[in-house]
């Protein structure tokens, strides 16, 4: 009986709000077995507690938790939302409480989907929601995350108000990256230009991925920079671009703080190789103008100046890293071949 709880704890470890159980797979008639070492090392009603409910319960019928609260099936949910959320419509909503409603009840949906995909079932057609609209309330989801959220931090299960809570690790695990993105405007530019289904899809995933959505500005610049005559290699050209919209747009926001050049320069170089902008510290001191530092002035500067370089990082990180990191790992796989 020991044994066996052991063998399924080694299996259990649970990480966040995406793996918030383990999934085991058995072959041997173990139910009895196991309520009774349950009922030995727990209490004889651990069982409830521990199992998940069936497919069915969670996906037409309805389950009561631990504390007796009814919950919704998927197919219940999936078809309010539907109904009270169209895609097309999403844009109108105007009305705080109607928007707050609506995150209550996509954040459920997103809890049970993720909860429902442990099970082989869920699939195909038991999906209910395209994967076109998902990607669009995916989108508005994010939308109004940042509406919301002000001045907090994103994580796992952000708390912005009283009585709203963001799902925005279940959201994030569906992340795409620039290296995908090329892929998609490569195929845009091998069309001649012409496939504009590809740009529609490039601009959902993009509103769906919460770490690409300040991208987006780039992203949009450079695909409205393709010609049929040029992106052959559109790595090569992405490169090209960001470098050069890199150096512009400090340039801009060294003219606009009258920052010093080189100093701002060596102070980015080490953001992006730490991966964050320091604050404190000399480094920051080094890059301001000559500013009295009695006066109540500076210090809003100086943060005004922070807020513009870590946004300026969140932008630009990791857009050419990834592109040469998969441009590596071809070659080696070539070389091995």
């Amino acid at each position: 009986m020991h044994g066996l709880l052991q063998a399924y704890s080694r299996t259990n470890r649970i990480l966040n709000a995406v793996k918030n159980c383990g999934n085991i797979v058995c072959f041997r008639n173990l139910e009895d077995a196991t309520n009774k070492s349950l009922a030995i090392f727990g209490d004889e009603k651990a069982s409830g507690l521990v199992f998940m409910k069936s497919f069915e319960e969670y996906y037409s019928e309805g389950y009561e938790d631990e504390k007796g609260n009814y919950h919704e099936p998927y197919t219940e949910l999936v078809k309010r939302l539907l109904a009270q959320y169209p895609v097309e419509k999403i844009a109108n909503i105007f009305d705080e409480e109607t928007k707050k409603n609506f995150i209550r009840l996509f954040g459920e949906f997103l809890r049970l989907r993720n909860v429902l995909s442990a099970f082989d079932d869920f699939e195909g057609d038991k999906l209910l929601v395209s994967e076109s609209q998902y990607q669009d309330y995916r989108g508005w989801y994010n939308t109004l995350h940042e509406e919301f959220r002000g001045n907090s931090h994103h994580g796992e299960q952000e708390s912005i108000a009283d009585d709203i809570i963001f799902e925005m690790e279940l959201v994030k695990q569906v992340q795409v990256n620039i290296s995908y993105i090329l892929q998609l405007v490569q195929q845009y530019h091998d069309s001649n230009c012409e496939d504009k289904t590809i740009i529609v899809s490039i601009r959902k995933q993009v509103e769906a991925s919460p770490d690409m959505r300040d991208k987006r500005d780039l992203i949009e610049k450079f695909i409205e920079s393709m010609t049929p005559e040029k992106g052959k290699n559109v790595g090569n050209d992405w490169e090209a671009f960001i470098a050069e919209e890199k150096r512009r747009q400090l340039d801009a926001i060294i003219a606009d703080e009258d920052l010093k050049p080189k100093e701002t320069e060596s102070f980015m170089q080490r953001a992006f190789k730490d991966g964050f902008v320091t604050e404190t510290g000399t480094g920051i001191a080094k890059i301001l103008p000559p500013v009295n530092p009695f006066l109540p002035e500076s210090g809003e500067k100086k943060q005004n100046v922070i807020e513009k370089l870590k946004a300026y990082l969140q932008k630009f990180m990791g857009l050419t890293e990834e592109v040469e990191i998969q441009r590596m790992w071809r070659k080696t796989k070539m070389c091995v071949a």
